[in-house]
């Protein structure tokens, strides 16, 4: 270890031509320059848990803080962010918030991921069954327009990029299913029920 009026340099070795030490950190007013950092916690100046700042606890991997925004910036100088805060983790494109994921526990409907843009939402829940709320969802090429609970099928509904077929399929206790579009509207049962 040196000490001197400009700061202190720690090293653990020698160089390869022994000549000098192979100094790792160093230590001046305007901080600390380091290849190696053992610690246990970290924490921004102005810490206060479940407030504000920053803390990394590096003996289990947790990171805390009320806000936390990763940036980047593509080749044509666009940039996107991920910021997390108040539960939701936030996608912004340029200043502008395109979407937010959250979990939520506990809801009435039980568990669930929640991803929402603008008044558009996907619910995807732990039990198995996804929920879409918005104004118009979309099937392949077709489109199912859903208003005031009356559903419109608008253009051909494709399944793996192929157009759907309209017909029946008859089964050999006389019961069928009818097709309109790929969609199934309607059948009969072998007790010859209707629907």
């Amino acid at each position: 270890m040196a000490i001197g009026t400009t700061g202190f340099m720690i090293a653990d070795g020698r160089r390869s031509d022994g000549k000098d030490w192979n100094w790792k950190t160093f230590g001046t007013g305007k901080g600390f320059v380091a290849d190696y950092l053992i610690a246990g916690i970290l924490r921004s100046l102005n810490w206060v848990e479940g407030e504000q700042g920053f803390e990394i606890n590096l003996n289990n991997g947790n990171i805390q803080a009320a806000k936390v925004n990763f940036k980047s910036i593509d080749d044509d100088g666009k940039s996107g962010q991920w910021v997390f805060q108040n539960g939701w983790m936030q996608v912004y494109s340029g200043n502008n918030l395109v979407g937010e994921f959250r979990p939520v526990t506990g809801g009435q409907d039980g568990d669930q991921l929640q991803i929402r843009s603008g008044t558009s939402s996907i619910g995807i829940f732990k039990e198995g069954y996804v929920q879409l709320l918005g104004k118009r969802v979309w099937l392949g090429n077709g489109e199912i327009v859903v208003n005031d609970g009356t559903i419109e099928e608008k253009g051909e509904i494709k399944t793996n990029s192929k157009d759907t077929k309209s017909g029946r399929a008859e089964f050999s206790d006389g019961s069928y299913l009818t097709f309109t579009n790929g969609r199934c509207t309607g059948g009969k049962t072998a007790s010859g029920t209707v629907f």
